[in-house]
C-alpha cells in the first residue's frame, strides 16, 4: 500500500457523485467473472438499484477513498444477532475497482468497517464468498474474518 490517504465514508443516496460510483462499482463487480460475468445494469435499472437502497430500512453502504478518489464500496444490510442480542452487519458486496485490488487496500477498508460498527455497538460481521475466490477470502483472512465454526452452508431459494 502506497502512503495514499485513506478514508472510509458512509454513501449518502443523495449525493450524485456517491450514486455514479455505487452504480459503477457494481457495474465492475456485475462484469468481473466473481459476479458472474453478467453484465451491466440496463438503462434507467440504475434508478432501481438507487432507489431500493433508499427503500431499504437497514441498508448501509461504505465507500473506501484513496485520496480523492472512491476506490470501493462494501454494500451492507443490518441485521440481528438473537444469541448475543445486538445488531450485526452483513456485508452483502464487496468490491473494489481492479487498478486497486491487491494493493492492500481491501483489508485495510474491511478492517476499518469492522471498527466502525464494533463502536456502534454491532457483535459481529457476516458475508458469504464464492468458495473460488481465492483472491477475496486471502483478503478476509488478512482482514479477521474465517470460516465460521461450527461450518454453515448459504442456502437460497430463488423466487
Amino acid at each position: 500500500m502506497t502512503s495514499s490517504l485513506l478514508s472510509i465514508i458512509t454513501a449518502d443516496l443523495d449525493n450524485h457523485e456517491h450514486c455514479c460510483a455505487i452504480i459503477d462499482l457494481i457495474n465492475e463487480y456485475r462484469c468481473d467473472p466473481m459476479g458472474g460475468e453478467i453484465g451491466l445494469i440496463d438503462g434507467d435499472d440504475w434508478l432501481k438499484l438507487i432507489d431500493g437502497l433508499k427503500s431499504h430500512p437497514t441498508s448501509l453502504v461504505f465507500l473506501l477513498k484513496i485520496d480523492d478518489t472512491i476506490a470501493g464500496m462494501a454494500v451492507c444490510f443490518t441485521g440481528y444477532s438473537t444469541f448475543k442480542m445486538k445488531k450485526l452487519l452483513n456485508i452483502h458486496d464487496f468490491i473494489l475497482y481492479k487498478k486497486f485490488r491487491n494493493k492492500g487496500y481491501g483489508s485495510w477498508f474491511m478492517k476499518k468497517i469492522a471498527e466502525k460498527v464494533f463502536k456502534l455497538g454491532y457483535c459481529k460481521i457476516t458475508l458469504e464468498v464464492r468458495a473460488d475466490n481465492i483472491t477475496a477470502k486471502k483478503t478476509y483472512l488478512k482482514s479477521g474474518f474465517s470460516p465460521c465454526e461450527p461450518p454453515m452452508e448459504f442456502w437460497v431459494c430463488n423466487l
